[in-house]
């Protein structure tokens, strides 16, 4: 399931890093690392919430050929429509995991932001990298 293609590629990039903290900063300041730790969590948490940002494509849905759109237009869902359709899984994960197993194109969190899953174009999972250069990068 794409939902959790996504968690796995999430958990392939943030779990290297916490155990990297865990290693250089477990016993000289455990302080520290609890603070970096929960920086990092909060950075998880944001990026997961905005997974779909570049053209409502998370890494999972370049793989696999989907896209969030905006239920009405059709076009690609906004940065914000994203946001609050990720919003749910955080509050709703186990329902949200049955209701994405029932109804892959549509889950809670679409209808709380208007939008729906549609099939799309498989890409690279480096052509993230190249959209997210082109839009924020010099």
């Amino acid at each position: 399931m794409l939902i959790f293609l996504d968690y796995f590629l999430f958990g392939l990039f943030f779990a290297p890093i916490f155990i990297l903290v865990e290693i250089v900063f477990a016993d000289s300041n455990p302080k520290l690392e609890s603070k970096i730790a929960d920086g990092l969590l909060v950075l998880f948490i944001f990026f997961y919430l905005n997974k779909d940002l570049l053209r409502g494509k998370s890494l999972g849905k370049r793989f696999f050929g989907y896209q969030v759109v905006d239920l009405k237009s059709g076009n690609a869902a906004s940065g914000l429509q994203c946001f609050f359709r990720n919003l749910t899984i955080g509050f709703l994960w186990p329902v949200e995991v049955v209701c994405a197993v029932i109804n892959p194109k549509r889950r809670i969190g679409d209808f709380l932001a208007k939008t729906e899953l549609l099939d799309s174009e498989q890409e690279s999972l480096v052509s993230a990298w190249r959209e997210l250069m082109n839009k924020f990068g010099r």
